[in-house]
């Protein structure tokens, strides 16, 4: 009797390049705790914190043909603040082209931490303004804290759910400069939470 054949399904490659600490730990201890199946996670902190640099870094690693997906996560309060140069607005438009995802976040990341409680504020000055409202949310929130994803872990649902109606007050009032955060599409594209 001839043996069965068949291949292997392969698992789907993920690499998630970040701006800085704080994301590197998050989507370091998300990989460490979750495992789905036919899925492998690789976060990548960027060389430097800069945009340039953050979507760079994706380039290189997508030309590499390595993964399957590849995303950048980074704040954009930084690029309201300095603008955005044409070098870097042409390194955008490639990133773009060459079926990159963007996840990004306007003042910062921790709006993502604070999406997992209420609908953010339309407005912050700052990531500080931003942190000390998460604070009242998440008491023991510290950038250099490792276990931001698994005290978080059971309300990634209302995350999601938190960020589309962000999304849709942002819409409604056609305001550019509102807070936002993309980086719900992420864990849609993981699958991680059955809505």
């Amino acid at each position: 009797m001839p043996r069965k054949t068949g291949k292997i399904p392969s698992n789907k490659t993920v690499l998630i390049v970040v701006e800085g600490k704080t994301e590197q730990r998050y989507f370091s201890e998300m990989k460490s705790i979750e495992r789905i199946p036919g899925i492998t996670i690789i976060p990548k902190q960027a060389k430097h914190s800069s945009l340039e640099s953050i979507l760079k870094t994706a380039l290189d690693e997508k030309k590499s043909n390595v993964y399957d997906s590849v995303w950048c996560v980074f704040d954009y309060d930084t690029i309201l603040e300095k603008g955005i140069s044409e070098k870097t607005k042409k390194l955008k438009a490639q990133v773009e082209r060459s079926e990159i995802y963007i996840a990004d976040s306007l003042p910062s990341f921790e709006i993502w931490f604070l999406l997992h409680y209420v609908i953010p504020q339309k407005y912050y000055h700052d990531q500080n303004t931003l942190i000390k409202e998460l604070y009242k949310y998440f008491p023991e929130y510290e950038k250099a804290i490792c276990t931001v994803y698994s005290k978080l872990k059971d309300l990634n649902g209302t995350a999601i759910r938190n960020s589309y109606a962000l999304l849709e007050r942002n819409k409604q009032n056609h305001d550019k400069h509102a807070s936002f955060c993309n980086v719900y599409k992420i864990f849609e594209e993981l699958k991680l939470v059955k809505r």
